[in-house]
């Protein structure tokens, strides 16, 4: 959890450090991700299964059936060092956290995503991050697209790591990853 903190912190999917994060209202309605015009579900399939991790390092990865191999429950409220930052914080969010590789175009798949990733800049106080769930045994996954609001983050004394605060979550959009699909 300290690498998946400091990871918010320092990319542009996402940051957050020493923060508490808040998961989305139930109210909110997560709309779905389309695909670009040239874009296919098998070009999303592809990009997860060779550039996308979890913060273990572990890939996602299907069997010969194209199962998943593993579960991606959603990410529990935990608390990254609670003897060094008591307030350093993330609540629950839907989905396992992903990370990619530098050769992912992920991003660029999808309307939405690709707007919004070419307006975010190094000072962006919102940003975003990748999230994926299902369980072990199905031939699809939800992709979740997650913005987060890191406006009310403190700092410490060299402003480079947040310290306390609060970042909130919302599951912004969703995306139904089938990996039969080989369209």
């Amino acid at each position: 959890m300290k690498k998946l903190l400091s990871i918010f912190a320092t990319t542009s999917f996402v940051a957050t450090a020493s923060i508490t994060v808040i998961s989305c209202n139930s109210k909110d309605k997560i709309k779905d991700l389309t695909l670009a015009s040239d874009k296919t579900n098998k070009m999303v399939v592809q990009d997860l299964l060779e550039n996308a991790f979890l913060e273990d390092k572990t890939p996602i990865s299907v069997d010969e059936n194209n199962k998943l191999k593993n579960d991606y429950k959603d990410s529990l409220e935990t608390s990254a060092d609670p003897e060094k930052y008591p307030d350093y914080k993330i609540s629950a969010f839907k989905g396992t956290f992903l990370e990619f590789k530098k050769e992912s175009k992920l991003k660029d798949l999808f309307n939405e995503t690709s707007k919004i990733f070419d307006n975010l800049t190094e000072e962006s106080l919102i940003t975003y991050a990748f999230s994926f769930s299902d369980k072990k045994g199905d031939t699809f996954g939800v992709l979740y697209l997650i913005k987060l609001d890191n406006s009310n983050l403190k700092w410490d004394e060299n402003k480079s790591r947040p310290i306390s605060g609060l970042v909130k979550a919302t599951q912004q959009y969703k995306y139904k990853v089938n990996f039969l699909d080989d369209k």
